[in-house]
């Protein structure tokens, strides 16, 4: 028996470091029995990966800690927990008591019910499959199975078993535990597949002489039959699925790929202006390797749903249609033209019909019955297709209230988009539900009424964020049920749960909100990862829910009421070191206008202090108030808990964007910041420094080249030259300056002046601040030489500047011993610029024996040519440029 959880009140606080990282524990995946009585959760080491399962009693002291677990289920009675370890030992465990049922070389095991009764389907070294009754602890045992395939619902297991040069296909009835003979196969069978009602099965045997895959199909238990009109010039690839009502099968089909274009001759790269894909080195175009296909189980015919150029966009929750995009590749012209030439059709998987829509895929409704997609300029209306008949509807354009996201500005300030995104399907009327912003709506999908407010305009009123915990969208959600929602508090950043009842009045209750993070989703605050869905117990009103704050690791809490809440799991490595705290700031940027932002203090801040402070930045970063931050290396953005720490403040303020302004907006933000910041004595404002990675990392390169009041910056996979960067190919073909992130909406030909203003490269004679830049080589959505062009001209000019460069590494540090040692020369450098320490042997040049940073390369007559010439406004630089432009004209 194992302790509930460990004393940390005798450790003292610590520094981190990385050995003491090594030993951080988080708590995952939990469960909990049918009575509620009884829950389940892992700890495992984030270093080493190892680790523990333990299983307790919610009224009781008893727990079971249980290490190197493989597999564990509940029983359905609530009697017992089932274990299975790394040693192939399984434990039929009575819950509540020390006393077990133990079978050794269990390799695997997965828990079915059928019947009414509870199975155990277990496998061993020996090809044994064994049945195990758990009420009764009984095994049937099936020898010699290579393979198997246990059928949903679970009335029968197929198995293959190879008896000399032969396969032989079998069920096992569940209900009798007799094995009964399907076929026999001279070559392997595969992509054994089972439809819903467990009466079709489908599978591939190789042809001996040909080596192709032939598709064999049988129903009600008759003798599998060979389907062969595989369209001509194709082969059969694999099979995918049966649809959900077992009309069809899907399949993927493949050809053979015929060279009919040569782009490479003779050592010679052929390019050409209608490419729609670039690489670095430009390989031959070859057609799709795949292609679905679907089976009509009442013709037996074959359908091939997509060919080269076109990609089926949705295999969800609709079988008798799939979404199809036609034309070219939207990657390496999306930056420019949105949708490019391609093309949307709806096909009936059943005889391949194709229906044109007139734009993009978001859902089919559960029912088949309709379609939804986006429509209009920026994708921010919707349609609905009523499958059947073809008519259109646009259910979006008549909306009560102005429901525009007031902070969505990916796209430019003023285009108020709605970003509305859908939530679920009302059952059994043909309506569908949407969040904006703020609200749950109910809309009409024929436009029968006007949008509802499901929530009645709470979310707007209050600036909360309703979500249902569950998130999936393709959801049936039922008249007069209730259902949680996650709160989201917008204003304050607190998080709970209200519970929404749906019917002929809605009814809204509040259950709590508070400063944690319980069910934060996406769609409610920017990039906070915390989501998680509560966990109901089967038979009772006991919920698992998961609960974090800044100062506290995430745990596991049970509740009845989610009102109130009770820890579970007590795993509390932070405890033993002094972390930090957080402070929601409301701040003025230097454009008057206002913003959030998070200053993060140590836990145990001292007021009579100066300490030197990090601002650091990405888009939005407010939300991520009241999420726990776990201590780690850096291999991207800088890890707060990190530099708190060691002794420093970390300011993160959000930043809003104005349309071909990406760097001015950050500017304005910062220079904000840094004003506030300015303002609290415990600042050490003569020691503030810069770090911001990706985006982040461009708008550093642009601040530093805009004001000198930073002691030093670290710019981490940063662009510097917008100009150079818009046609650069990365790996990933994608770009984003037209559209997109650094919102500039124009071509450098189109707005060549605000290219040149946002880009720091042609402002790097204005740079003082040391800086440290890392661009890697292998980067594929940043190119190195955007570092290497900023790094090269600060060197020339004789400023501080240093480059780093990891090999085999992308555009984040993934390597653990690059992280650390990324982490350990970030913290060096701040370390020397803010705090004052000496310089590591890294920043120094080699040949001399100064203990801090020299002058660079430039000799003293042309350094005051460049004191001179920077401090002349670029605008004054480019008017003989813009004069001779204009006598050309």
């Amino acid at each position: 028996m194992a302790q509930d959880s460990v004393n940390y009140s005798y450790l003292t606080k610590t520094e981190l470091n990385f050995k003491s990282m090594n030993f951080w524990t988080n708590a995952s995946s939990p469960s909990i029995n049918n009575d509620g009585n009884y829950i389940s959760y892992w700890i495992t080491n984030s270093a080493t990966h190892q680790s523990t399962l333990i299983l307790k009693s919610l009224n009781s002291s008893w727990l079971i800690s249980a290490p190197n677990v493989k597999a564990n289920y509940f029983s359905d009675d609530n009697r017992h927990a089932f274990i299975l370890d790394n040693r192939n030992e399984l434990k039929l465990l009575e819950l509540g008591s020390d006393k077990y049922v133990e079978k050794k070389n269990i390799n695997s095991c997965e828990k079915i019910s059928s019947h009414s009764r509870e199975w155990l389907i277990c496998y061993n070294s020996d090809k044994d499959l064994i049945l195990l009754d758990t009420k009764i602890n009984k095994e049937y045992v099936f020898p010699l199975v290579d393979s198997y395939y246990i059928e949903k619902p679970s009335k029968r297991i197929y198995v293959i078993r190879k008896v000399g040069s032969k396969n032989k296909l079998s069920y096992i009835s569940i209900e009798n535990q007799k094995l009964n003979q399907i076929g026999v196969y001279i070559n392997g069978i595969n992509d054994l597949i089972i439809d819903n009602n467990g009466t079709q099965i489908a599978f591939t045997v190789e042809e001996y002489a040909t080596k192709k895959k032939q598709l064999y199909y049988s129903i009600n238990d008759s003798k599998p039959k060979a389907v062969k009109n595989i369209p001509q010039g194709y082969s059969l690839s694999k099979l995918v699925r049966f649809g959900k009502k077992g009309k069809q099968i899907f399949l993927e089909l493949s050809k053979k790929i015929i060279d009919t274009v040569k782009t490479r001759e003779d050592g010679v790269d052929v390019w050409s202006y209608t490419d729609d894909i670039f690489s670095l080195v430009k390989d031959t175009p070859v057609p799709k390797i795949t292609y679905a296909a679907s089976l009509n189980l009442n013709n037996r015919s074959i359908s091939i749903l997509e060919n080269d150029g076109e990609n089926i966009s949705s295999f969800d929750n609709c079988d008798d249609y799939v979404f199809l995009t036609a034309g070219k590749s939207l990657s390496s012209i999306f930056h420019w033209q949105k949708e490019g030439d391609a093309r949307f059709f709806v096909i009936n998987t059943l005889n391949n019909k194709r229906t044109t829509v007139n734009g993009n895929y978001v859902s089919f409704a559960n029912s088949g019955k309709f379609l939804i997609y986006q429509v209009g300029e920026e994708y921010d209306d919707y349609e609905s297709l009523e499958i059947a008949t073809g008519k259109i509807y646009r259910i979006t354009g008549n909306w009560p209230i102005d429901v525009s996201n007031s902070s969505y500005d990916v796209n430019g300030e003023g285009l108020r988009l709605k970003k509305l995104v859908p939530a679920g399907w009302l059952k059994d009327i043909d309506d569908v539900l949407m969040y904006d912003e703020f609200d749950i709506w109910q809309v009409s999908l024929k436009n029968l009424h006007q949008p509802q407010n499901l929530t009645k305009g709470c979310g707007r009123e209050k600036h909360i964020s309703f979500r249902f915990c569950d998130l999936n969208p393709n959801k049936d959600i039922c008249l007069r049920y209730r259902y949680l929602l996650s709160g989201f508090s917008k204003l304050n950043k607190d998080n709970g749960f209200y519970l929404l009842k749906i019917g002929r009045t809605n009814i809204l209750d509040s259950l709590f909100m508070g400063k944690y993070a319980f069910d934060l989703h996406l769609g409610q605050a920017n990039g906070v990862g915390a989501e998680f869905c509560p966990i109901k117990a089967k038979e009772k009103d006991i919920w698992i829910v998961k609960r974090e704050s800044v100062t506290e690791s995430p745990n596991y809490f049970f509740t009845i009421d989610f009102k109130t809440f009770n820890e579970i799991s007590f795993n509390h490595p932070e405890k033993q070191f002094e972390l930090m705290d957080d402070r929601l700031v409301n701040f003025r940027k230097s454009d008057g206008t206002f913003e959030q932002g998070i200053l993060y203090v140590p836990q145990n801040l001292d007021k009579r202090k100066k300490y030197p402070v990090i601002i650091h930045y990405y888009e939005v970063l407010s939300d991520w108030k009241n999420v726990f931050q776990q201590p780690n290396t850096t291999g991207s953005s800088i890890n707060i808990p990190w530099f708190v720490n060691h002794g420093y403040l970390v300011f993160t303020p959000d930043i809003h964007y104005k349309i071909a302004e990406p760097g001015q907006s950050a500017y304005n933000s910062v220079m904000g910041a840094a004003s506030y910041l300015k303002t609290l004595p415990y600042v050490d404002t003569v020691h503030m420094g810069l770090q911001g990675h990706s985006f982040g990392g461009f708008e550093t390169n642009y601040i530093v080249t805009h004001t000198r009041i930073f002691a030093a910056a670290m710019a981490s996979s940063g662009v510097s030259n917008l100009i150079s960067s818009y046609n650069s190919i990365t790996f990933n073909g994608r770009l984003k300056q037209d559209h997109d992130q650094y919102r500039m909406f124009g071509t450098p030909w189109e707005k060549p002046a605000s290219y040149i203003e946002n880009s720091p490269v042609f402002f790097a004679d204005k740079v003082t601040t040391p800086l440290l830049l890392m661009n890697n080589k292998k980067d594929g959505a940043v190119p190195f030489a955007q570092g290497l062009e900023f790094f090269l001209s600060l060197r020339r000019l004789g400023k501080p500047v240093w480059l780093l460069q990891y090999d085999d590494e992308a555009h984040v540090l993934v390597k653990d011993e690059n992280r650390e040692l990324h982490t350990l020369r970030l913290t060096q450098f701040f370390d020397h610029y803010l705090k004052g320490l000496q310089a590591p042997k890294w920043m120094l040049n080699l040949n001399t024996s100064n203990s801090t940073p020299g002058s660079g390369l430039v000799s003293a007559e042309e350094q005051k040519k460049i004191d001179a010439y920077s401090k002349i406004p670029l605008s004054e630089k480019l008017k003989p440029l813009s004069e001779k432009t204009t006598d050309n004209n």
